[in-house]
C-alpha cells in the first residue's frame, strides 16, 4: 500500500495544474470524478470535485463525508508537492473504502479548493 501512494504522489506531482493531476488520478483508480465551478461571493472563481466509495453492505442511504484541501486553482511545480500528496491520499482512501467489507455507508470524497479565503471552497 505505502508503494502505491508513493507512486501516485510521483505521478501527480508530475501534473503542473492540480485539477488535471486529480482528474487522472481519479480515473486511473476507477472512480468517476464530478466537478462542481462556482464563484463566491466576493467574486472569485473556483471549483470542487468530489468522487463516491460506494460501501458493499449499505444500501446508498447514508453516506459519510471526507473533506481533501489543496490550492486547485493554482499550478504548481515540482517542488510544490503538497496537493499531490493530499490529492493522492484523497484517492487511495476512496479505493481502500471501496474494498473493505465492514463498511455500510457509502463514502463521498470531496476535494476542496484551499486556496480561497475562509474556506470559501468548503461552504
Amino acid at each position: 500500500e505505502h508503494a502505491q501512494v508513493w507512486s501516485l504522489i510521483g505521478e501527480l506531482s508530475k501534473i503542473e495544474s492540480p485539477t488535471e493531476a486529480l482528474a487522472t488520478g481519479l480515473k486511473d483508480a476507477g472512480f468517476e470524478g464530478h466537478w462542481m465551478n462556482f464563484t463566491t461571493p466576493g467574486g472569485l472563481a473556483s471549483s470542487l470535485a468530489y468522487t463516491v466509495a460506494p460501501s458493499r453492505r449499505g444500501d446508498s442511504r447514508e453516506g459519510l463525508v471526507a473533506v481533501f484541501t489543496c490550492p486547485l486553482s493554482k499550478k504548481t511545480t515540482q517542488k510544490e508537492q503538497s496537493c499531490a500528496w493530499t490529492l493522492s491520499i484523497g484517492i487511495m482512501l476512496a479505493k481502500y473504502l471501496k474494498t473493505v467489507q465492514w463498511l455500510s455507508r457509502d463514502v463521498i470524497i470531496v476535494f476542496a479548493d484551499g486556496s480561497l479565503p475562509y474556506g470559501a471552497g468548503i461552504r
